[in-house]
């Protein structure tokens, strides 16, 4: 199952085969799972696919929330009953080679990075339906900007295992040649652990640059993707990024 450009759909809805789960992008009639007829089934946008459930296994629960290319959702692994996060590319990028590429680095670059403080990916793929689609860990807690948000203020004992777990995860994904890019507060999210501790996960790997495989020009003329407020010089030429980028 590889993932390629589709033909492209009028519009950027979703639906859920009532007969068998799988979600479809607008313009197909019929469920390309099982043939059931979708003519009278309601088209959704991207954020409404509770209940989806894709490949057989995976089940769309909850949604968490949507980036700039992709909504994200709660979800479960039916065949093990463990949470998952799923993430959904954003229907009218599915037909740009540009934005699929994206996609599949963020798998790419976190699949190759085994360390507790960098987020875990299980699988990528498309539906023969048109949903492009990864799966990985679940991260309980939240955001870092957000525990900032309410605390305003880290005390020092408390602050300093977040920032060194945060070095540590770093440390390891350019020791296997893979730069972030995009490193902030957002992308860093604070589970609670019982012991009163906090566990620190590194999140999104969209934009990450890797020297594991052959790399692609990840932006185009006049394109700029990170944060602007938090990025290098060079990535605002659009130069090579460094491990001293992030």
């Amino acid at each position: 199952m590889g993932i390629g450009l589709k033909t492209r759909f009028s519009m950027h809805l979703y639906t859920i085969c009532p007969q068998c789960k799988l979600p479809s992008l607008q313009g197909n009639s019929v469920c390309k799972g099982c043939g059931f007829a979708l003519d009278d089934v309601q088209w959704v946008q991207g954020d409404a696919l509770q209940g989806a459930t894709i490949e057989q296994r995976y089940e769309l629960q909850d949604f968490i929330g949507e980036g700039g290319s992709a909504w994200v959702y709660r979800g479960i692994n039916t065949d093990l009953g463990a949470r998952v996060s799923i993430k959904i590319l954003k229907a009218q990028y599915t037909f740009e080679s540009h934005f699929l590429d994206r996609f599949k680095r963020e798998a790419f670059s976190a699949s190759h990075l085994q360390h507790p403080n960098i987020i875990s990916v299980y699988a990528i793929g498309d539906t023969h339906t048109g949903v492009v689609y990864m799966v990985g860990e679940y991260v309980r807690g939240l955001s870092l900007a957000d525990l900032l948000d309410q605390e305003q203020r880290l005390p020092f004992h408390r602050a300093l295992p977040i920032m060194l777990q945060i070095l540590s995860g770093v440390a390891e994904a350019h020791g296997e040649g893979i730069i972030h890019r995009d490193l902030k507060v957002e992308n860093v999210m604070i589970t609670p652990l019982r012991s009163g501790e906090d566990h620190v996960t590194i999140i999104d790997f969209g934009i990450a640059a890797s020297q594991l495989s052959v790399d692609k020009k990840l932006t185009r003329q006049g394109e700029l993707f990170g944060t602007p407020k938090l990025m290098a010089p060079e990535l605002f030429q659009n130069e090579t990024a460094t491990v001293a980028s992030d």
